[in-house]
């Protein structure tokens, strides 16, 4: 005879679920630990906990970042002359949008490191022992992975500027005090993925500036979607430093058509997948009709994808950005219908071979 059979013949078989019963009720109110509410709306400020210091030990900063600027220019910066210089002899603020960037984070400090040409300096913020945090709901029919609302969310650190070198220098004299944050979407619990972007702002007797750049740990958070989407970081490109070359109208039939168009891009340089100029304009009412622009070779591209876009669409997102597209990412992002294709929702797409090839899409709602 099986004495072990035997046994388990007369084991209650509650006694063999219920450790199966409390694993599924300890994940249930794991997870439900992480749930957002409709409505939700947190503030608070407290000690900065050993977790907390763990998620900014992992962030990761991309390595380029922009300056704040508006339509005022350099009349709202103070304390960066080095900087003031080069625009005066741009023709434009794109520069400005590809400064380098590191960051070093120690155990009591950030070190900000920020260079354009021949401008370069650091920046050294001493971590405070108290944290702001910012949670809420926005009301914008996300929904989190962890239950309820995709909450966005604020991670804030004030305190006095620690040192400032190089192209920094002048502006802290009388000293300075400094506005981290770290922005993000998620769900109640915060982790390193949550926090896309950062904004640092500096302001003292002779300083008021502001820089603000990605987190490449960061992971876009997408509303009820059961697969991960792509995203510009995934479709990396190098940004080229040259001057583009003047459009080529013999380069395709329909170039000079729209040559007004074009040769005025061209003038706004680079600004999507590393050597590229997209443009597009209004054909109507809800259409727009694209083009690319190589700005190695003056080559000029009219994808047949975006020969009349259906943007403004019902069931998108018409407070988003019908496209969106960066300079370091052969990614392009339509949200509407694309010209070669009925249906409607947000359509990724990726720039290879002088073609758009489809990544993805997620249909209106």
């Amino acid at each position: 005879m099986n004495l072990q059979a035997d046994a388990m013949k007369k084991t209650p078989l509650i006694l063999i679920l219920l450790p199966l019963l409390i694993l599924s009720l300890f994940q249930q109110a794991l997870a439900c630990a992480c749930c957002a509410e409709k409505g939700t709306y947190f503030s608070s400020k407290s000690a900065l906990d050993d977790y907390e210091r763990e998620i900014l030990s992992k962030m990761k900063y991309a390595p380029e970042s922009s300056l704040y600027l508006d339509a005022a220019g350099f009349e709202i910066v103070r304390g960066l002359d080095a900087l003031r210089l080069i625009s005066e002899s741009s023709e434009t603020w794109s520069e400005f949008d590809e400064i380098g960037t590191r960051v070093s984070v120690m155990s009591t400090s950030w070190m900000f490191t920020f260079s354009l040409k021949d401008a370069a300096g650091a920046l050294t913020l001493p971590i405070p022992a108290e944290r702001e945090y910012y949670a809420a709901d926005i009301h914008d029919g996300k929904d989190s992975p962890g239950g309820g609302p995709l909450l966005y969310k604020e991670l804030r650190f004030r305190g006095k500027v620690g040192s400032a070198s190089n192209m920094f220098s002048a502006g802290f004299k009388g000293g300075a005090d400094y506005f981290l944050v770290f922005q993000g979407r998620g769900n109640g619990c915060n982790n390193v993925e949550d926090f896309t972007h950062w904004r640092l702002s500096v302001n003292g007797p002779n300083a008021r500036y502001a820089f603000f750049g990605k987190l490449t740990s960061g992971v876009a958070k997408t509303a009820g979607k059961d697969r991960d989407l792509p995203t510009f970081e995934d479709n990396h490109a190098a940004v080229w430093k040259g001057t583009p070359r003047a459009v080529n109208l013999s380069s395709h039939k329909d170039a000079r058509m729209f040559r007004t168009r074009l040769t005025e891009a061209q003038k706004e340089g680079v600004n999507f997948a590393g050597h590229f100029i997209l443009t597009y304009w209004g054909c109507g009412t809800n259409c727009l009709v694209g083009a690319l622009i190589d700005a190695k070779t003056g080559r000029v591209f009219f994808p047949e994808q975006m020969a009349g876009l259906g943007v403004g669409l019902p069931g998108t997102d018409i407070e988003a950005e019908a496209l969106e597209f960066r300079k370091d990412s052969s990614m392009l992002i339509v949200r509407g219908a694309l010209s070669d294709d009925e249906e409607i929702g947000t359509h990724y797409l990726a720039w290879e071979g002088g073609r758009f090839r489809k990544l993805t899409f997620v249909a209106s709602e």
